[in-house]
């Protein structure tokens, strides 16, 4: 871009808007100096999330939208509601955006200007359908057929490498929408900076590994990582959990490849990765794994289940005194208050507010436990007052010992298997 001379620049204002959007999209990587994202887990069930841009729009290819105001194709989302939308520029104002049908009429426009001047000629109202299909198409059966019909057209008239970044394009706005942004025109030929944020799931609740593991393969919206000349995403763990992985990948159709892009340096409650532009048509994710944090929940789990075991040896070891104790009327209440403020204190430990749907399944083993040594607890305290002789009492104390022993050894695994992080 920086090598235009200025009769190529003079050329390009005197482009229709379709072409000039067309060409923003294909070069995208050459304005766009950085993307980072940042996802958040918010306690509610949904994900926040937040993008920004930093660009410098090319003065001879902006886009008019009024007298004083230039429209900027800025990056293309999934075609999907987008929830608790807010777009501001670098100083918090409020930056208006194009709703469906102008984007939509932009992004056809670019689509037809493209194909218009591959084939070199005009189209067809079949093909002028074709390429409005895409666009507004919401099901894979709805655009997919026009995509074909695109392909086949390029086979035709010979031109199918010639139109490999134009399919490219299409591609992505079958299953996307452009976010076009208003600015002020003096904005064209310095940089600026656009930031975005939403709330949505990102691709569902993700895959569980295990009881202890969620992984998330996070595919990005667009061709985010191939419009940006470098990239930075940044996730951060809901309350209870922990980041144990996160990588980043891209796969090109051309050679069938995986390729991965990086690894986070960093782990536990915050994880990030970054990285250059990718080839235009490579799609681009990253897998996230979350376990539960050690501290907090998981560290009292095991803590509660050492300490009901120890509790449990200590009656096996003088069953004679713990008999003789709860058969006299003025220990026995003591003895038995006691014992039972141990499970009071660990079903406390199961009560929660408001949580993101990931802690909820991912802490559920350890919160099993919880109530299972409480419930070990309980029955020992009914085997106190309930005892009718010394050999029954001990006999029981013994089994609930064995049962302890293996909720020991399940909580020592879940702790194990947790994450050095932040609660």
């Amino acid at each position: 871009m920086a090598g235009l001379c200025r009769a190529d620049r003079r050329r390009r204002r005197r482009w229709s808007r379709g072409r000039k959007a067309l060409e923003l999209l294909l070069t995208q990587a050459d304005w766009t100096h950085r993307r980072a994202e940042t996802m958040s887990f918010e306690a509610h069930g949904e994900t926040r999330q937040r993008i920004s841009w930093d660009f410098t729009l090319p003065q001879e290819l902006a886009i008019e939208a009024s007298k004083d105001r230039v429209a900027v194709p800025l990056a293309t989302l999934r075609k999907e509601p987008l929830k608790r939308l807010d777009v501001t520029d670098a100083a918090g104002t409020a930056i208006p955006i194009w709703g469906t049908d102008d984007n939509g009429a932009l992004a056809t426009e670019a689509l037809v200007s493209g194909l218009s001047g591959v084939l070199g000629r005009e189209l067809s109202t079949r093909e002028l359908e074709a390429l409005r299909s895409i666009v507004f198409a919401t099901q894979p059966e709805q655009y997919q057929p026009a995509l074909k019909l695109i392909r086949d057209a390029l086979g035709v008239a010979d031109r199918t490498v010639e139109g490999t970044p134009l399919m490219a394009v299409a591609e992505d706005l079958a299953v996307n929408f452009i976010l076009v942004v208003e600015l002020p025109a003096e904005t064209a030929g310095t940089r600026t900076l656009v930031k975005m944020q939403y709330e949505g799931d990102v691709n569902g609740d993700g895959e569980p590994t295990a009881a202890y593991s969620v992984v998330h393969n996070a595919w990005f919206d667009g061709a985010a990582w191939s419009s940006t000349r470098s990239w930075h995403v940044e996730v951060h763990a809901p309350p209870g959990l922990a980041i144990h992985a996160l990588t980043a990948s891209r796969w090109d159709a051309d050679d069938d490849d995986i390729k991965p892009l990086g690894v986070s340096p960093v782990l536990g409650h915050t994880a990030h990765v970054a990285g250059q532009t990718t080839p235009l048509g490579s799609l681009s994710w990253f897998e996230l794994e979350l376990r539960p944090a050690r501290s907090g929940l998981v560290s009292q789990t095991l803590f509660g289940a050492l300490m009901t075991g120890l509790l449990l040896v200590a009656g096996v070891i003088f069953d004679d005194a713990l008999y003789d104790a709860v058969k006299d009327p003025n220990r026995a209440s003591a003895v038995v208050a006691i014992m039972l403020a141990v499970p009071a204190f660990l079903l406390a430990l199961l009560s929660r507010g408001q949580e993101h749907g990931l802690v909820s399944r991912l802490l559920l083993l350890p919160r099993m436990i919880n109530l299972a040594v409480a419930v070990v607890l309980l029955f020992t305290a009914a085997a106190l007052v309930l005892g009718t002789d010394k050999d029954y009492l001990s006999c029981t104390l013994r089994a609930l010992l064995a049962v302890q022993f293996v909720l020991f050894v399940a909580a020592g695994v879940v702790w194990g298997r947790s994450v050095g992080g932040d609660p």
